[in-house]
Parts: C-alpha cells; structure tokens; sequence
C-alpha cells in the first residue's frame, strides 16, 4: 500500500525559527513496505534522486524537521522479508549481509551505499519498528520498613503550606516526596518556591510515553493539546487505549497535577503538561525521531521514563535519526535555547545493570535522573553509572509515589525510576518560570551545582577538581527545588559548547585475568590541544571504544582523568556472558565536570570475574567536552554523519601501531574554519570540529583519489566504487578463466589417454563437481544459512558517534551461529514480534 504523502512543515535552520513539525498523520505500513530515511545533498532534488531510482521507490514526505531529510519507501523485499525478525535488525547488519549474497540478490532495489552517495545522498537508515521499555515499579524487597512516624511539628509545617497555598487535594498529606513528615529533610524542598508564586506558569512539559488521559481531573485544565499527539495511532489526542497504559498518566500527575479536590498536586501544578505516546505499541526511529522534536518550539521539557530492556546484558543505543533529533533539540528547540531532555537511569540493579550500557541515559543531551527513596537511601533498583547526574525521590523502604491514575482514578504505588525523571521534570519546569533564558546545558550546571549530596557512608563518593563530590549511585547528589531556583536567579548563562576529539589510539592490549593483567592505554592531551579546541572548561567526557572478549559481563572500564578523578565506566554484569565484547561503543561521564582535560587521560580495562575468557582493548579515543573560552570563536556542532557514506578517516587504524600496554596519541588536528552545517551559530551549542568538519559533502573530488588509484583510470568513482568495479572485473576474468580450464579439463577426459588411463584406474575416484553445478544443487540450503547469518553479521561503522541498536559482532562469513539477541536482549515474544519489552505495570 502506497502511502499518501504528506507534507510536513520543514524546520527553517537557517534564519533559527521553529515551526511545530506535523508528525505523520498515518500508520507506516511495514507489512508491505520497507522505510528509510534518506539525507539529500543541498543540491539534491527528491524529483532528481527518484529519476535515478526505479520505479519501485515512492516518497513519503519531509521528515520532520531535520533539514534534507525524506521518507522513501520500496515494497518489501519477499526475499529479505523471509528472514525471521528483520524488522528488528539494525542497516549496517542488513546492509553487512546484503554484500555477502550474489549480485542478484545484493542489489535491494539499488540499494547500494556508493550509488546511493553518487546520486546525491548524505545519509540512510533503514527503519525497523520496535517496542521500547518503561521503567516500571520493582516489587519491594521484604525487609525494609518505614522509619519513624510523622512528627508533630513537620504535621504542623503541611498544614500551615496547605492553608497558605489554599490545597485542598485529597492525598497530599500522602505526597512525602513533596514535604516528607516522617523523615524530615527527605523530600524536594518546594514549598518555600511555591510561596513565590513559582509553580511553573508559562513552561510546557511533555511526557513522551503511553499516553496521558487528558479528561482526567487532576490534568485537563493543565492539558496542552498543542505539545500533544499519539504516534502509536496517529491522532491528535494521546489517549490510553491499552489496559496497561496507566504509565504516562502517573508521570504526568507527578509533574502537573491541578491544584483542586482530586488526587494530589504536580510539583510544577501550574505548568502545561503534553503527552506524547509512542510506548503503546511498536515504532520505528521515524516516529520516535519525530516524538523527541514534536512541537519543540512550544514544549519546553521532554520527561521520558523509558529505554531499552533493563535485564543486564543489553547494549542498546538510539540509531542515528534519533540522535539526530536529540542534537536538533538542543540547538533548535525552546527558540535555540534547546530542550531540556530528561531520562530515567533505569530499574536493572537488581539484575546487576549499568546505565552506561544505555545509549538514551549516556548521551550528553540528556540529563539522567537515578532514584533515591523516602528515607533518603539507594532502592536497590536504581542503576548507577558514571552518566547520572542526580537522584530524586521515588519508591522504597515500603512506600511509593502518591499520584493520579488512568480511570479518573489515584494510586499510592507509583515508583522505580520511572517516578524519579518527572519529579525531576517538575523541578525543571519551576526553574524555567523562575529564568525562562537558561539553556539546556545551563540547565544541567544548575542541576549539579545545586545537588545536595546525600548518604556520605554510602556511594564511594569522590572529591572532584571543583569542590564538588561526585557518586555514580547518586550522581552530584539529590534535587533541591528551593536552591536550584534560587540559584537560577542570578545564574551567568555558559558560553556555547566546544570540543575536543583525540586522535584514535590502537592499542591492541591483552586484557589478562585479574587486575595486575588488566589492559591500560594513555592519551595525553595538551594545553595547546585544549586551547586550540577553544574549551574554557570541561563538561562531559566520552569514551569510544573496541574491546573483543570472550565474555564481556566479565569487564571493568575504568577512565581516569589527570587530576585523580575516577570514571568507572562499566562493572561487571553477571548476566551478560556475550562473547561480542563492545564493537564501537561510547560510555560517558559527568564526573569530570570543570576540570581542565589537560594531562594524561590513562583508560584501564578489567578482567576480575572470569580466569577463562580472555581479549583485548583494541582502539579507543577520548572526546572532551566544555565551556568555550571565546564566545566569539564558538561554533556549531554538526549533526553526525552516516558513516557508512563517509568513514571517519582518522579513525582508520594506522598502517603500523606497536602493540603495548600504554600508547600516547599525537596532538588532534582542529580546523580553523566551521565544520559545514546547515544551522547558523547559536547560544546553546558550538566550536571547532577537529573530526567533523570534513563531513561536509560526502562525494570525493577526482583529485582525492591516491595510492593504487592513481596508476588506474579511476572515471571520477570513488576508491571504494573502484574497488568494486575491478574487483568484480577480476571475479568475472577468473570465473571464465575457470570454466575455459574445466572446459580443457573435460575434453582430455573424453580423449583416448584419458580413456587408457580410467580403463586401468580402481573402481572408485573423486570426481570434480562443478563450481555451477553445486550452486544449483545447494542454492536453497546455502541460502537459508546465508539469510539465518543475517542475524549476525555485524558491520562495523568507522565513526564513533554513528553506532545504533545492538553492538554486538556476530561471526564471520559464513558462520552460522546465534541469534542476534540471545545474549544482548530478552526475548519476550514470539519470532517476529517484537524485541522490546513493555510490561505490565501490575507488580
């Protein structure tokens, strides 16, 4: 079925005005139809890429408001579509596999990466729909009762708030995460901002989820139809459809519920709260692109309490349309002050999981919200990793969050690390109204600046360069409603963002058993590096990174700074015995925050868990980001590129690397110039790009043609086309050199020696069989084996920032091994349904 085209209002980069961006207003029909989402050059025309497609291809509309960037769509491949759970495998391992097959299968519909590029493509990703996970409520461990009863004086103290403040709503004495009277001091401190008349007038929260009952009458009079849609069913209205979408209306309540006689009270319960519902049921990167950027010039705060499965051996991150979204939010949206994304950390502590696994809680646009309970301890849900940033309140010690449910209805069991991100949310919202010109990284200097550190015994908190203390359970500590926004008041707004890529380091270093043997490797990073990258100050750190190993839930990471200051990482997960290692995969840190990066940066890899398996730390490289120190030399941080296009070059191994322990990399070059963009310099996001600015056009010149290309006529192709085109010459000159041999071959045989000979020959003999011949016998054995390898096969994309889904290398060519999420995701269906889980939040 042939979809209509719609016609979607593109984002104006250029002059840095927002339109609200129409989502697609019908379902994609992946029965039928295969998707992808295509980046056109800006001298690149749909009308003149069809003209060079066939027939087959249909266009869909804009996508969005990434700039350049379409829906096409061709009929779905029978042959492809055979293969059990395609839909759910990522485009490099389509793609990876494609190259394996004959040329008559290889070519989808034209599809290859250097027609593509030559017709004028920037980049592709092929959609595949999937089901992505809430952060639902843990059952409570037996053990751990409530402390205490309510004292007198902090009764007193709720009542007196709600007298002043006229809150008349039925469980508000119930809401201890907003004035706690058992455990005094454990609770957000909001109600010395409420007094201001701070309750989140004027900013527009959307909680992208299962959907919000928007008739509910805790929520509709704060119901912003405008910040709304259900990209599940594609309408206007998010309802709940599912018996288990009571989710997102709980989140909502925890952040926007009306002042009123129903239920209990939002911490913002003035703000505008949207909904936006992709969580019922599957999605592509498409609608869930679309989710994170919907009306982004009119909701402030994205509350998402979501993300891949918490089970502890899944490596998942957000494929590259999706980040995509993410980087055009932050620059674009709120009027280029950028949206402030806020994530759950997750709820697989249980199962020995680490948020840095996670490519949503990992990204540096996101701030990463982990949970503490009423009396102020770690639940022992809540994931730790070097990515939080702070904790706030949600369920434990036997009590949960009080808050509205779907049916009209209350709940008192709310909870997980789902309640925490909007609680935080909430807060959020309050800062805004208080200083409605902070910036999304502002935002997260206020977070950490104003975090109150708690549980001193517990955490291994460490002292970091700026006097703060750092915890990766607690992040800089817990929310403070009362202080971030009194700090906001008279917060100087940063300087845009800058950066620093280091060169990639091969280090090729055993990991051995035990942490004498542990593999270590070095970067040393300069003054002149830092000052050339123009960083006044660091913010958050990546680490991209190869490790093979025969058992990656065995591994330690650890990155530490020139100032002593320790990131760990990754821990050991019992439950991931994956033999894939970590293919190009990015973990990152907010531990580093305000240190200068100058120094030796030394990373340190792990093995204490198992004697048996052994690897290697393969090649790293180190991105630093900061606080420009000259505004004026600021510049615009491009969207990442698809590189299976156009490969990083720098980050190709060097033709000769010793292979040793430690390896110090030579200095990054930084361009003087932009990186080419299609956005014009803003407050919220800049510098030199030392990796990126020679992203700008992905088709070579003929005179960038070198080495072996240079003795042979090249006719303006690429290396890469070349080596296609004489290698496949060199196949088809050595097939018919092969069938002219057997042809000789068989005519000896019929010739009277041969005859004479066979006559005195034993009675048995090993016959040739022809190359054909087998093809022809085995073509429907080989290529079940060939389609059931798909599950597998892993191409390895060049660029660190590019990598999505599951990272996992599957066997070489020709291997039959396992399927692609049997050691990486739970499986919760049956094949072909989907490989997100949604649970029910029955606990």
């Amino acid at each position: 079925m042939k979809l209509l085209p719609l016609a979607l209002t593109t984002f104006l980069v250029g002059t840095g005005v927002n339109a609200v961006v129409p989502p697609l207003k019908n379902k994609l029909d992946y029965d039928s139809r295969t998707y992808f989402v295509i980046e056109l050059n800006d001298t690149t025309t749909v009308d003149s890429f069809l003209a060079n497609r066939g027939p087959e291809w249909s266009y869909e509309h804009e996508f969005g408001s990434l700039p350049n960037h379409h829906l096409f769509s061709v009929p779905y491949d029978a042959e492809v579509a055979s293969i059990p759970g395609i839909r759910d495998r990522p485009k490099e391992q389509i793609d990876a596999h494609l190259r394996t097959l004959p040329l008559h299968r290889r070519d989808l519909h034209s599809l290859m990466t250097e027609e593509l590029t030559r017709d004028g493509l920037r980049s592709l990703q092929t959609l595949s729909p999937k089901k992505l996970e809430k952060r639902l409520p843990v059952p409570e461990l037996q053990g751990r009762g409530l402390a205490g009863k309510p004292t007198d004086s902090n009764q007193e103290k709720l009542y007196e708030i709600a007298e002043q403040l006229d809150i008349s709503d039925p469980i508000f004495i119930s809401q201890w995460h907003l004035i706690n009277t058992f455990q005094p001091g454990e609770d957000l401190n909001v109600s010395g901002v409420w007094l201001q008349n701070i309750t989140g007038k004027g900013v527009a929260v959307a909680v992208v989820d299962d959907g919000l009952e928007l008739d509910h009458p805790d929520l509709h009079d704060n119901f912003f139809a405008e910040g709304s849609y259900d990209f599940n069913d594609h309408r206007e209205e998010p309802r709940p459809e599912l018996d288990d979408d009571r989710h997102g209306t709980r989140c909502a309540g925890e952040i926007a519920a009306v002042r009123n006689d129903v239920c209990g009270l939002g911490v913002a319960y003035e703000a505008s709260i949207a909904g936006i519902r992709i969580l019922s049921g599957r999605i592509s990167e498409a609608e869930e692109a679309l989710s994170l950027n919907y009306a982004m010039d009119k909701n402030d705060i994205y509350s998402c309490s979501w993300g891949p499965p918490d089970d502890g051996r899944s490596v998942a991150e957000p494929g590259m349309v999706v980040r995509r979204a993410l980087i055009n939010g932050v620059q674009n949206g709120r009027d280029n002050k950028g949206s402030i994304f806020v994530f759950a950390s997750g709820n697989g502590a249980t199962h020995g999981d680490n948020c840095n696994f996670d490519g949503y809680t990992n990204s540096i646009y996101s701030i990463t919200v982990a949970a503490i309970d009423r009396q102020g301890r770690h639940p022992f849900y809540s994931e730790e990793c070097s990515a939080n940033m702070v904790v706030t309140y949600s369920s434990g010690s036997n009590d949960h969050i009080h808050t509205t449910d779907f049916h009209g209805g209350c709940t008192d069991s709310h909870g997980g690390t789902s309640a925490a991100a909007p609680i935080a949310a909430g807060v959020f919202a309050l800062v805004l109204e208080a200083r409605p010109e902070l910036t999304w990284r502002d935002m997260q200097y206020l977070a950490l600046d104003t975090a109150v550190p708690v549980n001193d015994h517990d955490g291994k908190w460490q002292e970091t360069t700026i006097g703060k203390r750092y915890s990766h359970r607690y992040g800089y500590g817990k929310l403070d409603a009362y202080a971030i926004v009194e700090r906001a008041k008279t917060w100087e707004l940063v300087k845009p963002q800058a950066w620093y890529f280091a060169p990639t380091v091969e280090a090729n270093a055993a990991i051995g058993h035990g942490e004498k043997n542990s593999a270590k490797s070095s970067i040393q990073v300069s003054k002149e590096d830092i000052e050339q990258a123009n960083i006044g100050r660091l913010e958050h750190v990546n680490v991209f990174l190869t490790i093979e190993h025969e058992r990656r839930g065995a591994l330690t990471v650890i990155l530490r700074s020139p100032s002593g200051v320790e990131s760990r990482l990754a821990e050991p997960r019992k439950s991931d015995t994956s033999n894939e290692g970590l293919i190009g995969w990015t973990f990152m840190s907010v531990a580093h925050w305000g240190e200068d990066g100058v120094g030796e940066w030394t990373l340190e890899v792990i093995n204490d868990q198992s004697e048996d398996a052994e690897g290697s730390l393969v090649e790293w490289r180190l991105k630093l980001w900061g606080e420009a120190a000259d505004e004026s030399k600021a510049k615009l941080f491009p969207l990442p590129e698809d590189q299976s296009v156009d490969p990083d070059p720098d980050h190709r191994p060097p033709e000769a690397t010793p292979s040793s322990s430690v390896i110090s990399s030579a200095n990054a070059t930084v361009p003087t110039e932009a990186p080419t963009g299609t956005s014009t310099p803003s407050s919220s996001t800049t510098t030199q790009d030392p990796e990126n600015s020679s992203l700008s056009s992905v088709t070579p010149s003929p005179s960038s043609t070198h080495g072996m290309w240079s003795l042979i006529p090249t006719f303006g192709l690429t290396s890469h086309t070349l080596a296609w085109v004489y290698g496949s010459i060199l196949l088809i000159v050595a097939f018919l050199s092969g069938i002219g041999i057997y042809i000789c071959c068989r005519r000896r045989r019929s010739g009277p020696r041969y005859q004479a000979f066979k006559d005195a020959a034993p009675a048995y003999e090993f016959d040739v069989l022809s190359h054909s011949d087998g093809d022809e016998l085995s073509e429907s054995r080989l290529l079940d084996d060939e389609l059931d390898g798909l599950s597998n096969t892993f191409e390895d994309d060049d660029d660190d920032d590019d990598y999505h889904a599951n990272h996992d290398r599957g066997p070489t060519v020709g291997q039959r091994a396992r399927g692609l999420y049997e050691n990486t995701t739970r499986r919760d269906s049956q094949e072909g349904e989907e490989l997100f889980r949604v649970d029910s939040d029955e606990e």
